[in-house]
Order: C-alpha cells, then structure tokens, then sequence
C-alpha cells in the first residue's frame, strides 16, 4: 500500500503568513534571510502533524503538562498573526490516486479551541467528488454550528470521532460507526445531532454495504435518544432504495417512517 505523501502545508493565516502555500516534494530545501518565516512553516507543519497524531489541541501548541514534548515556539497563542485571537492552517495529502484536503482553525484566546474542521476529497474518490460536496459541506456545516454552539469543539476525541466516521477506507469508517453505536447513550443532544446528520450524508454517499449498514444501526439508535428528529435525516432521501439489499432498502424506509 502506498505511503500517503503531503503535497502542500497551507499557511492560511498563521504567525507572520496570510494566505500562503507551502509546496512540498520528496525534499524540500527552505533558503530565506532571517525572520523570512523560514522557522514558522515549520512551526506549522508540526502543529498539523500533532494534530493529525490525535494530540489535544492545547497538548499540540503548548505541549502535555505531564512533560516531554516542548511546546510551539510561542505557543498557541504565539500561532495566532499578531492581534488575533486565532489561526488557520491547511494541507494537501495524496494517498495512492486520490487526494484530500484538511484545513483547520483554532481559537488561542481567551480559550484553546477547534473553531472548524473540514476534510474535503479532492480528487481519486468514489466515497466522494464533485457532485457530492455541496451535501457534504452542508452536512459539515450543520455539524460545526451544533458542536459551536455546545462548546463541544473542545473535546478532542469527540472532534476525532467525526473525522473518523468520514474516512476515506470503509472498513475504518464502519469501525467507527460502531464506536458510534457503543456510545449512544453517553452523547448530548448537540452531539447526538451531530453525528445523525454526518451519517446521513455519509449513508447517502457509501457504496460500501457493510459500513452502510453500520451507519443506518448508528442512526437507528441515535433516534432512540430523543434529540433526532427527521430533518436532520435528510440526507437518506437521496439513497437509491432500489439499488439496495431489500433489508437495506427497509432499514432506510423505517428511518424515514416510510
């Protein structure tokens, strides 16, 4: 299987850059005068590699308070351009032919925080694609306004569980569905909501019979919690029942109440 590579570290707005992409090759040779920034896209490339390690978001800048790993140079709030309160920061991975994009935002005042997460399959993905990404972004969307609003970007592993329910390999995505499932009891409303949304989109997306069988178990007992209501289900309308296992084709039409 073939090693994902990173093709490019997007400096958004980080430190002294604005709007800035950082192209990598299998070497990349960085040549500056001092205080270029030469220093701060490094800076940027570890965060985003602690981040992707699952650290916790305030465990990434300004390293464990148990010790061991150092801190960001400055750390979050030294991330922050000079008079804000937060940064952004993005990257290009290619994994075999398919490509994806990750970019990030994070609040360093007055509270260490994940604002916005977003992945986005650029290219080389059925699980994905053009025609899919307005559903998805608009799934994303619902998800980062109900977990702003319950100040749930702060939980690092709530935040991971998202990311892994949307991955690219469908054996990992049903893993985490099933994670999902075990938990449903332990969720708020917010987060319970926010999970029902993704994995409509997610299901009306999966070509994978297994991980969407998973996925409509998920929502099934997500329902029994009594914070999803249908609209939030939107999504399994765009499922093509006829294209299912009858089961499957019933599993949706019972979360439909159809």
């Amino acid at each position: 299987m073939e090693t994902p590579r990173l093709e490019e570290v997007r400096l958004t707005s980080f430190k002294s850059f604005t709007d800035q992409r950082l192209p990598l090759q299998d070497l990349t040779v960085l040549i500056g005068r001092n205080g270029s920034g030469k220093s701060n896209s490094l800076d940027a490339l570890m965060v985003l590699s602690r981040l992707a390690l699952g650290e916790p978001v305030r465990d990434a800048l300004d390293g464990p308070r148990s010790g061991g790993e150092e801190p960001i140079r400055g750390g979050a709030e030294g991330c922050a351009p000079l008079g804000e309160s937060h940064f952004a920061l993005g990257c290009r991975v290619r994994s075999g032919g398919a490509v994806f994009d990750l970019d990030v935002e994070i609040a360093v005042s007055p509270e260490v925080r994940i604002l916005r997460e977003e992945l986005t399959a650029v290219e080389g993905v059925p699980y994905g694609g053009p025609a899919y990404w307005p559903k998805l972004e608009r799934a994303q969307a619902l998800a980062d306004e109900a977990l702003v609003k319950a100040g749930n970007m702060e939980s690092a592993e709530f935040v991971s569980l998202v990311r892994r329910v949307m991955q690219e390999d469908a054996r990992l995505r049903e893993r985490a569905v099933d994670e999902v499932t075990d938990w449903t009891s332990a969720y708020s409303e917010a987060e319970a909501v926010t999970l029902a949304t993704l994995l409509s989109a997610s299901a009306a997306l999966e070509a994978d019979a297994s991980a969407l069988e998973a996925q409509l178990h998920a929502i099934l007992e997500l329902t029994s919690t009594g914070h999803v209501r249908a609209e939030h289900l939107g999504h399994l309308r765009e499922i093509d029942r006829s294209a299912l296992p009858v089961s499957l084709g019933e599993y949706v039409a019972d979360l439909l109440d159809e």
